[in-house]
C-alpha cells in the first residue's frame, strides 16, 4: 500500500488556476523574481535530498539533487537574462526592487560586474564589507567608478574605499 502524499499535492492550494497557466503566469515575472523563485526551489530540492539520503532513499536523493543542480544553472541563466533586460526595464513608483542589502544577503550568487556596481553605486550600510568578502574569497578585483570634476570616469578599485 502506498503511503498518503499529502506532502506531495498535485495542485497548488493557494492558485486557482491550472498547472499550465501557473507556469505562464511563473513566466511571466521580471526575470531577477525568477532567478530568486528557482534560487528558492534549488534550495528546496537541496533540503529534500539531504532528508531522504538521511532517511535511507539515496536514489531518490540523488535524483532530487540532479534535480537541483539543474534548476541551479536555470537560477543562473535567469539571472543573466535579468542582466541584460534590467537597463530597459521601467520600475514604476512604488514597483521598486527589494533594497540592495537583502540582494546581497539572499543572492549571493549574482557576482556579475554589472551588479556588483549597481551595489557600489547604491553604497548602503553592509554593501562595501560584503563586497569586499566577495573579493577576497573568490579571488577577483572589483572597481568602482567615479566621475571628476571635468566630467570624466575614473575607475579606482574597491580598496581605496576601505582605506
Amino acid at each position: 500500500m502506498k503511503p498518503n502524499c499529502e506532502n506531495h499535492p498535485v495542485t497548488v492550494s493557494k492558485y486557482d488556476g491550472d498547472l499550465e497557466q501557473l507556469a505562464i503566469d511563473i513566466s511571466n515575472l521580471r526575470y531577477d523574481r525568477l532567478s530568486e523563485l528557482f534560487g528558492h526551489l534549488e534550495n528546496k530540492l537541496q533540503s529534500d535530498a539531504y532528508k531522504y539520503r538521511q532517511g535511507a532513499r539515496p536514489r531518490l536523493a540523488e535524483f532530487l539533487t540532479y534535480a537541483a543542480i539543474e534548476v541551479k544553472s536555470a537560477c543562473k541563466q535567469f539571472g543573466r537574462a535579468w542582466e541584460i533586460s534590467e537597463p530597459h526595464m521601467e520600475i514604476k513608483p512604488g514597483k521598486e526592487p527589494p533594497p540592495i542589502q537583502a540582494c546581497l544577503k539572499e543572492h549571493t550568487r549574482y557576482t556579475s560586474t554589472g551588479f556588483m556596481l549597481s551595489c557600489i553605486c547604491h553604497k548602503c550600510d553592509d554593501v562595501i564589507p560584503r563586497l569586499e568578502d566577495l573579493a577576497a574569497d573568490q579571488n577577483v578585483a572589483i572597481f568602482y567608478g567615479e566621475i571628476d570634476a571635468a566630467g570624466g570616469f575614473q575607475a579606482k578599485p574597491l580598496t581605496e574605499l576601505f582605506n
